[in-house]
């Protein structure tokens, strides 16, 4: 397992044609990757429970995208995760 460390918001290229692959079309090892855009479209799974709820709804529809940015095309890839919802939108004053 490797954690890399990083803002998310903050992560160049996530969005464009960055990603872990060399020149040959091969996937880079992942001891060899240390920042998060190196793994645009290559995560076969991520899981992300209970976070959303910490941001704007701005910020949620930023961060679901830039978190579909870094997984895979292949079959079987996915983004799961716990989140409660309201059946009204809105932020809650607590």
């Amino acid at each position: 397992m490797k954690f890399i460390a990083a803002d998310i918001f903050n992560v160049p290229d996530i969005g464009s044609g960055l990603s872990a692959q060399n020149t040959q079309g091969h996937a880079v090892p992942l001891s060899e990757i240390g920042r998060l855009e190196q793994l645009k479209g290559q995560v076969s799974v991520i899981h992300a429970s209970r976070l959303f709820h910490l941001f704007t709804e701005v910020q949620q529809e930023e961060l679901a995208h830039r978190l579909g940015a870094l997984v895979s095309q292949r079959p079987g890839s996915m983004i799961c995760g716990l989140h409660i919802g309201r059946s009204e939108a809105g932020d809650i004053d607590d």
